[in-house]
């Protein structure tokens, strides 16, 4: 049976590691947006950290075999950062070997989404409910109107539609988002809207979607 052998450049920075007395190698790296990011090494030993080269220059590209990053952002993930810790591992009748520990934090965007009201006259609902399907809208669009039936559309009913879907951003802007995760912050001043109902005291109904962006803890 053959015995498989440890890489001499591997058995080399043991021997250094060995005799540099070093207790442990810190990666820090910060990955997202398709990239790694900003990454960076800190060799210790008990009086601190040291300058050590051939360490670094190792572990350069062993750190990408032997651990998982996940730099690919899909518009929901964003990415991560965090830290691996590099130690020696040295048990008695054993070959030594190197233990890869990583602790990390992922960035993820959330849609959180709410019901909003608007007030609306009794002229105003019965306009909507009359010739309106569907209303959407947001921050970066213009408001998308869907009508229900075709008709000739007066100055005095484009002027409510425009003053109703003004009211129905201003709203959306407004809006709190209720029922967001713990420590999760509000990405920007994004939103979308769309129109759902109206109850019979002629309030819209209204659904509001915002972002955040929430931390996780990683593996």
């Amino acid at each position: 049976m053959s015995s498989i052998t440890k890489d001499e450049g591997e058995l080399e920075i043991i021997k250094q590691w060995k005799e540099l007395r070093i207790t442990l190698v810190e990666f820090q790296f910060d990955c997202g947006g398709d990239s790694m990011g900003s990454t960076e090494f800190t060799v210790m030993t008990d009086e601190g950290s040291i300058d050590a080269p051939d360490i670094v220059a190792y572990f350069e590209d062993e750190i990408y075999r032997c651990v998982d990053f996940y730099e690919v952002s899909d518009g929901h993930y964003q990415g991560e950062s965090g830290i691996v810790e590099i130690t020696l591992v040295q048990e008695e009748g054993e070959e030594s070997y190197f233990q890869y520990d990583k602790q990390s934090t992922s960035q993820w965007s959330e849609s959180y989404s709410n019901i909003g009201q608007v007030e609306l006259t009794q002229e105003e609902a019965d306009f909507i409910k009359t010739y309106i399907r569907s209303i959407q809208g947001g921050s970066d669009d213009s408001d998308a109107v869907n009508y229900s039936q075709d008709f000739i559309m007066s100055d005095k009913q484009e002027e409510m539609l425009t003053d109703i879907c003004e009211r129905m951003n201003d709203m959306a802007s407004e809006l709190e988002i209720e029922g967001v995760d713990d420590g999760a912050e509000m990405d920007s001043e994004w939103y979308r809207f769309e129109y759902e109902s109206i109850d019979g005291k002629n309030n819209m109904h209204v659904e509001v979607t915002k972002t955040f962006t929430v931390l996780k803890e990683g593996e």
